[in-house]
């Protein structure tokens, strides 16, 4: 059987057993990006031998006396961590790489110069293994670094660029209010290298003259014999957007941090140059929202490397329980956009960022002061806070005829009794207190003689407008 028989034979062996290994992988779905995983399963595969199959895309030709080889490829994985095509500056990545390479282990060319003198030949007979050779050259900013590549070299490649061109990416703006981010490139440019003997024997007819003057035709013959590389060009590349910077968190209302409990809100916009991927919100420690903006699916390219790939969904929302039943439900609006915004107004550090999530957050806040805060979690487990002192009141009147039976009401069942403190004066009056539970009201009630009099003079009072009108207008 000849190698182009076994190698067709041996691809669809590796692609089933490749299949069976990650199809677990491939079928799921998570919540949160499985970064070790994907780490382990393509370091498992990750190679500094060269494979024995050759990927759909790479096309096979014949072999000859000059070039012998098959094919012949290479690959760097996905960048470990990413999703899509981001990664994140806070975590430099790093790349798995494979190779594979086919060639004729032996070939013969026959041909002929002068048929008087026979048949001529070059023969190759491989004199070692196929080896790898070439550069990486990594880009980010404005530093380039360039590394060796050979089958000692690490696998996978790790970071060589600086920390501060990591720290250094940004967004600037583009065509239209777009958003360009840092971009990150890797490059491999080489060569597959196998060592041949090759042999040739030359016949060819030469003329000479004898001692006589005479010309005439004889046979000569050439034999030479040395190694020769032989090489067959290969290259991979990949490029990313650099997600970076931090959260701004900017809380809209309610502006001065106080609300009525009933429909009590948080309406804030979170901006960033990340993607999120969970937002969680707790009072006083308990978790009253948890909102999730993604799901994730692992995939495979045709060399087996696998990686992460989003799929926005609308903002899925887990509420935590109110500490007593409400009057309302619980609720969250949420919209985003993806336009390039520099909000020098906000940051002092003047920022540019690409994202902004903008959501109305709707709950039954506990009565009183409480302690806001927010989780906001990237695609790449990296977690941003922010806080607020919020105050959630009941709001509160006073109801009565007179101070004797005024009475203190208030709208939540969740504030403990209000207690009326009754005035004497010209005009008795009724307090409800301030509170940290309930809105303080003020209520003024007239002495008994007078009643009759403000009653009088409430009757007249319309009379005395309407007349006051008339006279002016005849004025006029």
């Amino acid at each position: 059987m000849g190698e182009t028989e076994r190698c067709c034979l041996r691809l669809p062996l590796v692609i089933i057993l490749l299949s069976l290994s990650f199809a677990p992988l491939f079928a799921q779905s998570a919540s949160f990006p499985n970064h070790t995983a994907i780490y382990r399963a393509n370091s498992a595969l990750a190679s500094t031998e060269p494979q024995g199959w050759r990927p759909i895309s790479i096309s096979s030709t014949t072999p000859t006396i000059e070039q012998p080889f098959y094919w012949a490829w290479f690959s760097l994985s996905p960048a470990s961590p990413s999703v899509d095509s981001h990664i994140s500056n806070l975590h430099p990545p790093s790349f798995f790489w494979l190779w594979g390479e086919s060639h004729k282990s032996s070939l013969r060319s026959e041909y002929v110069i002068d048929s008087e003198c026979g048949i001529s030949y070059a023969q190759l007979d491989e004199a070692g293994k196929a080896r790898l050779s070439g550069e990486v050259v990594w880009s980010l900013e404005n530093e380039t670094a360039v590394r060796e590549l050979t089958p000692d070299s690490a696998n996978p490649l790790t970071n060589p660029l600086s920390l501060s061109a990591w720290s250094s990416a940004s967004v600037r703006e583009g065509p239209n209010l777009t958003s360009i981010f840092s971009k990150f490139n890797i490059n491999f440019r080489g060569l597959v290298i196998v060592p041949y003997q090759r042999t040739e024997m030359r016949h060819y007819l030469v003329e000479l003259t004898d001692s006589f003057g005479n010309r005439i035709e004889k046979c000569e013959t050439d034999f030479s014999s040395r190694i020769l590389d032989y090489s067959y060009a290969v290259g991979s590349a990949r490029s990313y957007e650099v997600e970076n910077g931090a959260l701004l968190s900017v809380k809209i209302s309610p502006a001065d941090g106080e609300q009525l409990s009933f429909g009590s809100a948080l309406r804030r916009v979170d901006i960033s140059s990340r993607r999120p991927h969970m937002m969680e919100v707790k009072a006083n420690h308990s978790a009253i929202s948890t909102t999730h903006y993604a799901d994730y699916s692992y995939l495979r390219e045709e060399t087996g490397f696998l990686f992460i790939s989003r799929q926005e969904r609308n903002a899925t929302t887990k509420w935590g329980q109110p500490e007593v039943s409400a009057p309302f439900a619980s609720s969250l609006h949420a919209n985003s956009t993806s336009l390039f915004l520099r909000p020098t107004s906000l940051d002092a550090q003047n920022n540019s960022f690409a994202y902004q999530y903008h959501s109305l957050l709707t709950y039954p806040f506990p009565l009183g002061l409480s302690n806001v805060t927010l989780a906001w979690q990237d695609d790449f487990g990296d977690v941003w806070n922010a806080s607020w002192i919020l105050m959630a009141r009941s709001h509160g009147w006073i109801a009565g005829t007179n101070t004797d039976n005024a009475m203190a009401f208030h709208t939540d069942a969740r504030a403990p009794p209000a207690k009326v403190e009754k005035k004497d004066g010209p005009l008795p009056s009724a307090n409800l207190p301030q509170s940290d539970f309930w809105r303080g009201a003020q209520a003024f009630f007239p002495s008994s003689p007078s009643l009759p009099l403000i009653a009088g003079g409430l009757l007249l009072a319309p009379f005395a407008l309407w007349l006051f009108l008339l006279l002016k207008r005849r004025s006029v």
